[in-house]
């Protein structure tokens, strides 16, 4: 919602142009090409991250127990200083830390159980693969300390689960990648935390999806309660397949929507899902990535059951979020799917069923999928966080929607861009505001309506 415009008049010649639907121009509409439409975004080259991320996430080598401990050695102490495969299938090193000291790791765990009054997984090595067998445990207790602590890239996967209790970051790394596996994750700050490290660096890094810093999750099942965010990532979230996600953070959402108001999420943590402003340097800088940078801040949603109650925003890019299939459920005290840059959503099935704004970001385009949003203020904005003067558009925004099926029950404006709305194809049902400042559909710009 925009304050101290006459919604009442825009809400009218929106009334207009819905009447005129099917009209084959309009002289009072700008910002298009000579076209009639958008211009659209080039976006990221998403096919050569898929396959990047995916990269060694290969499904696990023995799935049960009696092969793994056949091919594997028993770990009867805490240092593993050699590549190979090894094998823990009791609690013979409770209140140990398993320290691995060599690259190509593969560590099954079978109905194990680890403790330990700080880590009681720590690497800083390359591929480590952690493969679950039957059920086992990772608590990791003592001052603030990440359960799992591996400074290069994770993989998990196996036909088993874990559960992880921990005082800081349940699995801490430099990328994570989870596959088939189970992992049900208790954590006093972040589920799932994918870091570069970059502490050392005197110059701001150059940002590349290539470095790591990302959660990979196909076919797997991953349920955290956390007090700070659920899974955060510094570049990109890639969710994939018949993947299963439950996150709980900071306690959750507001009991009723009359309770999340602008303010109510300020100064508390607890995004569910989260990529980006990777943090570098001595004194933890921002990283700002650029239009040419090589990649951008993404959470690529292709699959997957997602559900998640959130104290922060459900799902929040610093840059992007791009969403093909899957489901997703959100309650959440503050927006549901929020991006800084660019919002694209073109398949899947979205409920956000209570938020302060359902979906957010500069530039919104909506081109498939069914989306149900109910909010206590706007529904969908195009937005970018700074102020347009007085009669003025921002030419950085604009809401397109070209198909999919949009459900929105407002306590501000149903849709609303502080740039540009284009509405070409799909079908649209809003119920807004009563209030005299709001309005179905709203723009500081043209509003364009030729289908849909």
């Amino acid at each position: 919602m925009k304050k101290g415009r006459a919604a009442a008049c825009i809400a009218s010649a929106v009334i207009a142009a819905v009447i005129c639907i099917g009209m084959a121009g309009c002289s009072g509409c700008h910002g298009r090409d000579s076209s009639g439409s958008m211009p659209e975004e080039t976006g990221t080259d998403l096919d050569s991250l898929a396959a990047n991320a995916a990269g060694d996430i290969a499904a696990a080598v023995y799935t049960d127990a009696d092969s793994a401990m056949a091919n594997a050695s028993k770990l009867t102490k805490k240092t593993i200083s050699s590549s190979g495969a090894y094998y823990l299938d009791d609690d013979s090193l409770a209140g140990k830390k398993i320290s691995v000291e060599a690259d190509g790791v593969t560590l099954y765990l079978i109905n194990a159980t680890l403790t330990n009054d700080g880590k009681c997984i720590e690497s800083e090595k390359f591929g480590l693969t952690i493969t679950l067998i039957g059920s086992s445990t990772i608590m990791g207790t003592g001052d603030a300390k990440n359960a799992v602590d591996i400074e290069k890239g994770l993989v998990i996967n196996g036909p088993g689960s874990v559960e992880i209790t921990s005082t800081k970051n349940g699995i801490k790394a430099g990328s994570i990648k989870i596959r088939d596996a189970s992992v049900d994750i208790s954590a006093d700050q972040d589920g799932l935390h994918a870091e570069i490290d970059y502490d050392d660096n005197d110059t701001a890094p150059s940002f590349s999806y290539n470095e790591g810093g990302f959660v990979y999750i196909q076919d797997a099942a991953v349920s955290v309660t956390s007090s700070d965010d659920g899974i955060q990532a510094d570049t990109f979230v890639y969710i994939a397949g018949d993947s299963d996600i439950d996150v709980t953070t900071n306690g959750g959402a507001p009991s009723s929507l009359s309770q999340i108001t602008d303010s109510s999420s300020d100064n508390v943590s607890g995004k569910g899902i989260k990529a980006g402003l990777l943090d570098w340097g001595e004194n933890d800088t921002d990283l700002e990535v650029t239009d040419d940078s090589n990649g951008d801040y993404l959470i690529y949603i292709t699959g997957g059951d997602i559900d998640i109650n959130s104290n922060d925003d459900a799902v929040h890019s610093n840059g992007q979020i791009i969403m093909t299939a899957g489901t997703l459920h959100a309650t959440t005290g503050d927006d549901g799917m929020h991006a800084d840059k660019l919002m694209k959503i073109s398949g899947g099935d979205i409920d956000i069923e209570r938020c302060y704004e359902g979906i957010e970001s500069a530039k919104v385009e909506i081109s498939g999928g069914n989306i149900s949003v109910m909010s206590s203020d706007d529904g969908i904005n195009g937005a970018d966080g700074t102020s347009n003067r007085p009669g003025s558009a921002n030419s950085g925004c604009h809401i397109i929607i070209s198909g999919g099926n949009v459900y929105v029950d407002a306590g501000g404006d149903g849709v609303d861009s502080n740039g540009t709305m284009l509405i070409s194809g799909g079908s649209m049902y809003i119920s807004g505001s009563a209030s005299g400042d709001n309005a179905a559909l709203d723009a500081d710009g043209s509003i364009w309506v030729n289908g849909g």
